[in-house]
């Protein structure tokens, strides 16, 4: 073999070396790329999850007020249950406000009797499901009682 021969060899395994660390360099960038992404992507689902739960505490249909005044994170029962049938006829307008998602109401003190679900459109598959829970305060209009309560909201998105 003559000196050329080899000096092309030298060149050719160089080339390699260099264009197998460059591939191997760009994979180990998209990779941490696409955790970084993952990431930011359940970060919007939970960001969204918490703006469903807001819009769900301030629902002027489900406040309760007293001779006028209303009470913040608090919801009349009553109001909870014919909810449901104001939702049947007008679920346009509520999947604009909620989207894919799941708002149950659970009682947890003094007793855990109560339970409803006010909304409930989830999808088939999702990747993600981030659930928020947000503290209200029940309010039974007959027994003029409140009582504590947990709102539960699953946001579904899709992957």
């Amino acid at each position: 073999m003559s000196k050329a021969q080899i000096k092309m060899f030298e060149t050719v395994g160089v080339l390699v070396i260099f264009f197998f660390l460059l591939v191997s360099g760009g994979v180990f960038y998209f990779r941490i790329q696409e955790s970084s992404l993952e990431r930011e992507l359940a970060k919007q689902a939970q960001l969204r999850s918490l703006e469903a739960a807001q819009r769900a505490t301030f629902l002027p249909e489900l406040d309760c007020s007293l001779v006028g005044i209303q009470r913040e994170n608090c919801f009349d029962m009553f109001k909870l249950e014919v909810f449901t049938g104001i939702l049947a006829q007008h679920v346009e307008e509520y999947f604009q406000m909620f989207g894919y998602s799941t708002v149950v109401v659970r009682q947890v003190y003094p007793e855990r009797g109560f339970n409803m679900t006010i909304y409930d459109y989830p999808l088939d598959e999702f990747k993600y499901a981030p659930k928020s829970l947000i503290p209200v305060l029940l309010y039974d209009p007959i027994g003029r009682s409140s009582s504590f309560a947990v709102m539960e909201v699953t946001t579904y998105v899709q992957g």
